[in-house]
């Protein structure tokens, strides 16, 4: 089948499937991820994060949940959550910070009683600055 493959050309076509093979690799593992987690004991109505000009909004996160979506960073921004619990608490604050383009960034919130919410970026604990 591949018989026009021979010595020289094989070697090349191995060697440009590995790279894009690595590409492929490098490309999904370089995804900007949001991940909320849900630890406030009730559901989320409604949650909105904001970053880079960009709204990301989620609706009826389950108690003990988690939910995740990608982001892209096309401009130098920090983070905005705002949302409700389902008794009505409302969820605001403000954190950490991206610039263009960087990639992989691994953001984490998550949501515990009284609308308080703790966030990490990269594995790194942020400060959470309250919005009114």
């Amino acid at each position: 089948m591949f018989s026009w493959l021979k010595g020289k050309y094989r070697i090349l076509s191995i060697l440009f499937f590995i790279f894009a093979a690595i590409l492929v690799a490098l490309y999904h593992g370089a995804k900007n991820e949001i991940k909320v987690y849900n630890n406030s004991g009730q559901e989320i109505r409604n949650l909105t994060v904001k970053v880079c000009q960009q709204t990301y909004t989620f609706s009826k996160i389950l108690p003990n949940k988690t939910v995740t979506t990608s982001f892209s960073v096309t401009s130098d921004s920090g983070f905005v959550v705002q949302g409700e619990l389902n008794d009505g608490t409302q969820i605001q604050g403000r954190f950490g910070y991206v610039t263009k383009p960087q990639l992989s960034q691994d953001v984490r919130i998550y949501i515990t009683n009284g609308g308080i919410f703790n966030a990490e970026q990269d594995g790194h604990k942020m400060s959470v600055e309250n919005i009114e």
